[in-house]
């Protein structure tokens, strides 16, 4: 998929005001927190709504299976 192709299905899947993402980062990466909150800022940065993003490795247990159940995968 395209950039505004995902942006495009991301926008139409979205019943509430804001946006919620789950990203699944490489656990290799070894990101600092300036590295994430730059990947927050640009992914927020992409739409005019309020956007909450969140890593797939810090999800609690009790919270997962809801949040996968619900999951619109872009990519």
């Amino acid at each position: 998929m395209e950039r505004d192709e995902i942006i495009s299905v991301l926008q139409s899947h979205r019943p509430e005001p804001d946006i919620d993402l789950l990203v699944d980062l490489d656990p290799q990466a070894r990101l600092g927190v300036f590295e994430y909150v730059g990947i927050v800022m640009f992914i927020q940065s992409l739409f005019s709504a309020p956007v909450d993003v969140a890593n797939s490795m810090n999800l609690k247990a009790f919270e997962r299976p809801a949040i996968e159940r619900e999951a619109v995968y872009a990519f």
